[in-house]
């Protein structure tokens, strides 16, 4: 097997370990309790609006404090007609190579469920968006495999602060 078809296969498989675990955290059901933390930092989002649209009620970026590794940043919307302090299904959505929480959420805004949408920002730059890993072409299987472990451990970290922050 080649250098360039060995680092397609590695690439190919974290592409689908980040996938299942995206798909994984992707909706936390409803029935626990819970309030709110009102103490987390929070800024207007303008990306949806230069998208066309105007951003969803209540979005905001907020920043998780939880080390060792930065903090990450997400975008949150209540669809359908909900209100922040309610009850509701919790979607994490997780953007592709390259892309943003601003432009991945574009098309989830339309989605006619009640529900609350998260759409966290990953931690690499890369291009005019971000990477959920430290991407180059010339990595090593284990460069790629702790870069993938890391991020998996930020977004359960982030799961978690939301299930306390947010009622679902």
């Amino acid at each position: 097997m080649t250098h360039g078809t060995n680092f397609l296969a590695t690439f190919a498989r974290a592409f689908v370990a980040l996938t299942a675990l995206s798909l994984g955290l992707a909706i936390v059901g409803c029935g626990r309790g819970g309030t709110p933390d009102r103490d987390s930092a929070s800024a207007s989002v303008g990306g949806a609006a230069s998208a066309g649209r105007a951003p969803a009620s209540g979005a905001h970026f907020r920043t998780q404090k939880a080390p060792p590794e930065p903090a990450l940043r997400y975008l949150t919307f209540q669809l359908g007609g909900a209100r922040e302090e309610e009850e509701l299904p919790l979607l994490i959505a997780v953007h592709g190579l390259g892309d943003t929480p601003q432009n991945f959420s574009r098309w989830l805004l339309s989605l006619d469920l009640k529900l609350r949408l998260v759409v966290p920002e990953a931690p690499d730059p890369y291009g005019h968006g971000y990477s959920w890993f430290p991407y180059r072409e010339h990595r090593t299987e284990h460069e790629l495999a702790t870069g993938i472990a890391a991020s998996r451990d930020r977004l359960e970290r982030l799961l978690e602060q939301l299930e306390r922050r947010f009622p679902t």
